[in-house]
């Protein structure tokens, strides 16, 4: 049935998709699909049968449509709009998306193989099973998506959003993140080598138990974020910025911390060793149980840092900055520090313990 009477239509289900001037098809079952040239409407209909294989479709919006089994190969979509559908067993493959949003979707068993998607959004989308090999994706969103038993593979990912995912049931390899925002993401138990994140932000994301081996994590942003039980291994981490984050039982080994910022960060029960970090900030850090071996500091800057509990031996300090450092309990051997700029240098414990707690 074809109608230009809207009234029919789930306003709430559209949001902010316009419908006055569009076609619109109602429980209707297609057996063969022709693209429209204007916007068009279809909701609550069926394309089980349908193959779509090589069409250009724009300026659709499909809602509470049924996709179950219907692939979608060699297609281009393009300022579509599919809202509450069952995309199930389902795929696109050598196809290009574009200006397509999916919202509250379910697409389970799908396969997205060597397409293109270009400012496309998944927004409160469900999927159990959803495999991803040789994508393109630039500007792409996944908001409050519920995905798990995902297959991640040689999927480029440029300036791309993905915001409160747990990416604990993902399989990911030969993957590139650049300049992407992971916004409240869960990322745990997962041993990741040479992946480029360069540029990308993980600011307030809980990062739990992860292996990064020669990883490239410059310009990262790490701010607010937990990061307990991690390994960096060999990792690029200039221009890195860790500040205000919390780092427990961590370790960072041969890393590069160049520029980096740690401003008032929380490093526990961790281990930094052998890393290049020259010019990197660790000003109002707190610094507790931890060890700091063998690495370049020149011109790194300390000022108002707490230590507690700590050793720090063998470290380059030339030319750094401890002004007002203070430290507890803490051990510093072995370590360099000509040119070291300390006005009211490294307080000695039982001052420090008189400034704080106002008892010798």
């Amino acid at each position: 049935m074809k109608s230009s009477n809207v009234a029919a239509l789930d306003m709430n289900a559209l949001e902010t998709v316009a419908l006055e001037e569009a076609n619109v098809y109602l429980d209707k079952t297609f057996s063969d699909f022709t693209p429209p040239e204007s916007d068009t409407v279809y909701q609550k209909c069926v394309f089980t049968d349908v193959n779509f294989n090589g069409l250009s479709i724009k300026n659709c919006t499909f809602i509470q449509c049924d996709f179950t089994a219907t692939p979608f190969s060699n297609c281009s979509i393009k300022g579509c709009n599919y809202v509450e559908c069952e995309i199930s067993n389902s795929g696109f493959v050598d196809c290009e998306l574009d200006e397509v949003s999916f919202q509250l979707c379910d697409m389970n068993d799908v396969v997205i193989h060597n397409t293109s998607l270009k400012r496309c959004g998944f927004t409160k989308v469900k999927s159990n099973g959803l495999t991803c090999i040789e994508n393109s994706l630039q500007s792409v969103s996944l908001v409050k998506c519920d995905f798990d038993l995902v297959v991640w593979q040689k999927v480029a990912s440029t300036n791309c959003c993905f915001i409160e995912i747990d990416f604990s049931r993902w399989e990911i390899s030969e993957p590139t993140f650049i300049q992407c925002l992971f916004l409240n993401v869960t990322i745990k138990d997962k041993i990741w080598s040479g992946i480029d994140f360069h540029g990308s932000n993980f600011q307030s994301g809980s990062l739990e138990n992860l292996q990064l081996e020669h990883c490239d994590l410059s310009g990262v942003n790490f701010c607010q974020a937990e990061i307990n039980g991690c390994q960096f291994l060999e990792a690029n981490l200039q221009n890195a910025v860790l500040a205000n984050a919390s780092i427990q039982s961590s370790s960072l080994k041969r890393c590069d911390l160049t520029n980096s910022n740690s401003d008032s960060a929380q490093w526990q029960a961790s281990e930094v060793s052998h890393c290049k970090a020259d010019n990197s900030w660790w000003g109002k850090s707190v610094i507790i149980k931890s060890r700091f071996d063998n690495n370049q500091f020149e011109y790194s800057n300390w000022s108002y840092a707490e230590v507690q509990s700590s050793k720090f031996t063998d470290n380059n300090f030339t030319n750094a900055n401890h002004h007002q450092l203070t430290t507890f309990d803490s051990i510093f051997e072995h370590n360099s520090c000509e040119g070291l700029h300390a006005t009211s240098h490294v307080l000695a414990e039982r001052e420090a313990r008189a400034r704080r707690y106002g008892v010798l």
